[in-house]
């Protein structure tokens, strides 16, 4: 296994404009052995992801102006020399956006903006007298949102608007709405609603052997409505919230390998509750703890029973319990995901998990820290996130950080 990462970040003012370049190389060449019921000794996954960004800020009278372009590149690179097995992914996308947010008087705060990206991306599947096909696929879209809030006022209201032009689909325009009262000094309660959208990538639809062109875009409409407090120490929040959905993109089983591919679900509902708390056991050790329960998650295809929706499970959580202590920072983590179905007809149950992890950390100095992180520290072998594919066992992790 060979990981590298590379980060590179240079800031100026130029006046009252605050620019920043940035350049990231992220490098993996690891093996990927496959499915445990077809595992291969031989097979290999190599990867470069670069990005390159330019952003300039402002400040506006009563608000702030930015831009941004970027461009990202990707090469990706799978193989299995057993089975003359050989695919390449290589694209380029890049993109640019504006936004501008402006206080009208003492109640209006308006966030409207302009985003822009192209995607070209080359598929080789180095099958003999085939040859690499090139995929393009470009986005436009603007939005605007408006924060209605008086001052001393408990109640606030932000309504917003999306819309979108995708190459090859109908363009699309999706509202929101958000209402948040104060309750109290340390009580608030809040409800959001919105219409939501999402195109299939490039890479679902014309990935060799994974990809499905015919797959469609999911439209959907999400909710939430929960209540937050703090009382100095400690904060917490409750939530409910939804979704449903029609066209949703989820990856299905293609063969008895393991391999997987995008369909979409007809109509798809969820529904859950999600709670957190985060509080200080002294002055130097904290908790946290989140738990979400997917109360309903049903794939409600017309023309056949309801089921349970593939790999949703009935819950997950976490705990993390820190400590920070002059120079040092440690601390230990747990993570539990519950039982999920593998399959659409609901008869692959997949068990329950609970992972954890411990890390230490020291400041060698100002600008640079060393760390250790031990994950899975029972070496679980048998935890599935996806049928077949067992989570990494144990694993010891080393990393120096150095800011300038």
């Amino acid at each position: 296994m060979t990981l590298k990462h590379t980060a590179l970040s240079l800031a100026h003012m130029f006046g009252t404009v605050r620019g920043a370049l940035t350049w990231e190389d992220d490098a993996a060449a690891v093996g990927a052995p496959g499915s445990v019921d077809f595992a291969s000794a031989f097979a290999r996954q190599e990867r470069v992801y670069q990005r390159a960004a330019l952003d300039l800020n402002a400040a506006l009278t009563a608000g702030e102006v930015s831009l941004q372009a970027y461009a990202d590149s990707r090469r990706l690179r799978f193989f299995d020399p057993s089975f003359q097995f050989d695919t390449h992914a290589n694209g380029v996308f890049r993109g640019a956006s504006l936004r501008i947010t402006q206080a009208l008087g003492t109640t209006h705060l308006v966030t409207a903006g302009w985003e822009s990206k192209g995607d070209v991306a080359l598929f080789d599947a180095s099958i003999p007298g085939k040859a690499p096909s090139v995929v393009r696929d470009a986005t436009a879209a603007w939005y605007v949102q408006d924060e209605l809030h008086r001052p001393n006022a408990p109640l606030g209201i932000t309504l917003g608007l999306r819309t979108e032009r995708i190459q090859g689909t109908k363009s699309t325009t999706t509202p929101s709405l958000g209402v948040l009262e104060h309750l109290g000094s340390h009580v608030d309660a809040s409800a959001n609603y919105a219409r939501a959208f999402r195109a299939p990538s490039l890479d679902e639809r014309y990935y060799p052997f994974y990809g499905n062109p015919s797959v469609q875009p999911e439209y959907g409409a999400t909710f939430d409505a929960g209540l937050r407090g703090d009382s100095g120490s400690a904060s917490g929040a409750v939530t409910w919230f939804g979704a449903d959905t029609n066209n949703l993109i989820v990856n299905v089983p293609i063969d008895t390998f393991g391999d997987v591919a995008p369909f979409n679900v007809n109509r798809a509902r969820v529904r859950g509750l999600a709670a957190n708390l985060a509080t200080s056991l002294d002055s130097r050790t904290h908790l946290t703890i989140a738990y979400t329960d997917f109360i309903v998650a049903q794939d409600l295809t017309p023309g056949r029973p309801a089921t349970r929706l593939q790999y949703r499970p009935t819950a997950s959580g976490g705990v993390v319990v820190w400590r920070q202590a002059r120079r040092w920072n440690f601390g230990v983590q747990g993570a539990f995901v519950g039982r999920r179905f593998a399959d659409e007809a609901n008869a692959k149950l997949m068990p329950a998990y609970f992972l954890t992890s411990a890390y230490v950390e020291r400041a060698l100095s100002e600008n640079t820290s060393l760390g250790l992180r031990v994950t899975n520290l029972s070496d679980n072998r048998l935890a599935e996130d996806e049928l077949g594919y067992p989570i990494p066992g144990r694993a010891l992790r080393v990393r120096l950080a150095a800011h300038y």
